[in-house]
């Protein structure tokens, strides 16, 4: 995740929780989230099925369980100081 262009943390499991606190500015703030996907999503949009079929696959693979990418919602929780 970024914060105007400066990194505001990173997350391989949940809880996706950042405090931004210290990178958001009054105004207009830029919000840039990156994600990363799994290499079975990126092969099955290939010509050659067949590399899949290497792994023991037979046909085409249900790949539902290997969804990946940002599932919402996104939320922007504002709390005061104390």
């Amino acid at each position: 995740m970024f914060i105007n262009n400066q990194p505001a943390g990173t997350r391989l499991w949940p809880p996706f929780r950042f405090d931004i606190s210290d990178a958001v500015k009054q105004g207009e703030n830029k919000i840039n989230i990156r994600t990363g996907n799994l290499i079975a999503n990126k092969m099955w949009m290939k010509d050659d099925l067949g590399k899949l079929r290497t792994w023991g696959w037979r046909g085409t693979p249900d790949l539902r369980p290997y969804d990946a990418g940002l599932f919402g919602p996104v939320k922007l929780i504002f709390t005061e100081e104390k």
